[in-house]
């Protein structure tokens, strides 16, 4: 018998799944990170399409099918992305949202990291002109060490992508495609 879910989180990131699916990955209070197919979504006719765009605020409908969780419904509550940004926040954003996706656990409550996250994205967004980096990056520091991850005394880490970086293993993508 499937699983029926409704649950409200933030989209990190999203893929195309063959010719009309996309998979979106999204951090929820109590689930953790979980992972979706959004079927139909990439039509130009789905009127889901805008509300899946990574920093948006949703609440969902899921159902569990096997290992597969299948997207039913989706509302905007809010997105996070500002209206007027330049091209570094842009780029911050897209490094937050890919941190917060390498450091979420999936299927376990995760409201602590869920709130900071939301915190931080509400911050940038209502206050893209007050935006310094030095705040962003103390406010990810202390969401990372609140996740158990610490920046190694031995290592020289200048930003928190330097950090993800070390600890993933991989660059983070988000900083390369958005780099000037």
């Amino acid at each position: 018998m499937p699983r029926s879910v409704t649950a409200i989180g933030i989209v990190l990131r999203t893929r195309n799944y063959r010719e009309q699916d996309r998979w979106v990955d999204i951090l929820t209070p109590d689930n953790g990170k979980v992972s979706v197919l959004a079927k139909g979504v990439r039509k130009i006719s789905s009127r889901r399409a805008s509300a899946l765009q990574p920093g948006s605020l949703i609440t969902f409908h899921w159902l569990s099918l096997g290992e597969t969780k299948l997207l039913t419904e989706v509302r905007l509550e809010e997105t996070f992305m500002p209206q007027k940004a330049d091209l570094s926040l842009l780029r911050d954003l897209s490094a937050i949202f890919e941190i917060v996706f390498h450091i979420s656990l999936e299927d376990i409550e995760q409201a602590d990291l869920f709130v900071r996250t939301q915190e931080i994205l509400r911050y940038l967004h209502k206050n893209p002109e007050e935006y310094q980096r030095g705040q962003v990056r103390e406010a990810l520091f202390a969401l990372l060490a609140q996740q158990g991850i610490e920046a190694p005394a031995e290592l020289e880490v200048v930003s928190v992508t330097d950090l993800m970086e070390r600890i993933v293993g991989q660059p983070i993508r988000s900083f390369a495609y958005l780099q000037v």
